[in-house]
């Protein structure tokens, strides 16, 4: 181990520490600090000045005050690297830096983020919390900050661990974008369209319509062509646009009917 980094021609050395106040940049130097001393195999008695010389600005200046107040106080040199972290520790990683996560992680939610963010995210937090735990319950907060139009179909699959819940939502997500690339009219633009060919059949005022007995598909009135439309492209978004009117209130049906009796002959018959 002690000549692996030097065998594989990699140049690996400790990264300096300028101690600003980041928790998150802190742990992630910690780790990485850690992940050194294991691939260089750095003894325990070398740690701690091999740390010590990648501290800067604000961290070096805490440290060397550090010392010089041990040394008063007639307390002993800092030797080794659990000693020295036990003392970085309360000064870059604030006390409610712990509870801060815990509740970051009580209160992650996917929202616009997408599966992959939210599983990150998710991840990240639960091992930075350290919460001891079964999976089940793992896998409950997962599936409870999923959105639900996610979760909901996630739970109607087979899954035993937090990989298959992570594996089944992001499948889920990659099948409702393709879906919606296939099916993706303007839906303004269809809309619209149909308005216009409602329109050209209402007031055609061919003879066809006399009898046909049929109610307008747009206002329920009598006299002209249902439209049966029948786009396999548009969204249940525009078709519930597209029927709104079917919902106007009698009041409005009513006028509308007595409309068409005296602007339109033959009068237009009730079925």
């Amino acid at each position: 181990m002690t000549h692996k980094a030097k065998d594989l021609g990699i140049k690996i050395n400790v990264p300096e520490f300028e101690g600003r106040l980041q928790p998150d940049d802190f742990i992630d130097w910690l780790c990485t600090v850690e992940r050194v001393f294991e691939l260089k195999d750095i003894p325990d008695d070398k740690r701690v000045k091999l740390v010590a010389i990648k501290l800067k600005k604000h961290a070096s200046v805490w440290w060397e005050n550090l010392k010089c107040q041990r040394e008063r106080k007639g307390r002993r040199k800092i030797k080794t690297w659990d000693k020295m972290r036990r003392e970085l520790k309360p000064k870059f990683l604030p006390e409610h830096y712990r509870q801060d996560t815990f509740i970051k992680f009580h209160n992650l939610r996917q929202k616009s983020l997408s599966v992959e963010e939210y599983t990150i995210d998710f991840e990240e937090l639960l091992i930075k919390c350290d919460i001891q735990e079964p999976e089940e319950q793992t896998i409950a907060r997962n599936l409870g900050g999923l959105n639900t139009e996610i979760s909901d179909v996630v739970q109607l699959q087979p899954y035993w661990t937090l990989d298959d819940i992570i594996r089944l939502s992001l499948k889920i997500e990659k099948q409702r974008k393709r879906r919606n690339n296939i099916q993706s009219p303007k839906d303004k633009e269809v809309i619209l369209d149909v308005q216009q060919e409602v329109k050209t059949e209402f007031f055609k005022g061919n003879k066809e319509r006399r009898s046909s007995g049929r109610k307008s598909f747009k206002c329920q009135g009598f006299g002209h062509m249902r439209l049966i439309v029948q786009t396999e492209g548009l969204s249940l978004l525009s078709r519930k646009k597209l029927m709104k009117n079917q919902f106007r209130s009698k009041r409005r049906k009513v006028r509308l009917t007595m409309i068409l009796k005296k602007k339109f002959h033959p009068i237009v018959e009730k079925l």
